[in-house]
This record gives structure tokens, sequence and C-alpha cells, in this order.
């Protein structure tokens, strides 16, 4: 079955809140580069709120938000 990320975490979670049993991963196909670039992408965004939310741009800070 192949499962993406959000799922995998989802069910982690479930299996910490005692909700079902861990989850046992054979195969992960993930690139580290891809989750390196994206965490570098996540973290302009926040920038960029941060910076929309203190000007007052609501039209900025709902549309980093929305991404």
């Amino acid at each position: 079955m192949l499962l993406d990320d959000a799922t995998v975490r989802l069910l982690i979670r479930c299996h910490k809140l005692g909700l079902t049993s861990a989850p046992h991963i054979t195969e992960a196909w993930t690139s580290g580069a891809s989750e390196s670039l994206l965490e570098k992408f996540r973290r302009v965004l926040t920038l960029a709120r941060e910076a929309a939310i203190q000007d007052g741009d609501t039209v900025t800070e709902r549309y980093v938000k929305a991404i």
C-alpha cells in the first residue's frame, strides 16, 4: 500500500493517542533534497506572512496562508 507523508504522520499520531497499533513501514521512498527544499519554502512563507501581519497587509497574509 502506498501512503503519503501526511497519512503516515496521522497514523503515528493515532498510535500515540492509543487509537491504533503502530504503523509498520517496510519501505520509504522519500527524497531528502525534496524535504529540504520544501522546508526552506515553508520558512520563507512564514517570514512573508509575519511581515504581512506586521504591515497590516491582509491581501498578502491571506494569499500566503492559502499556499
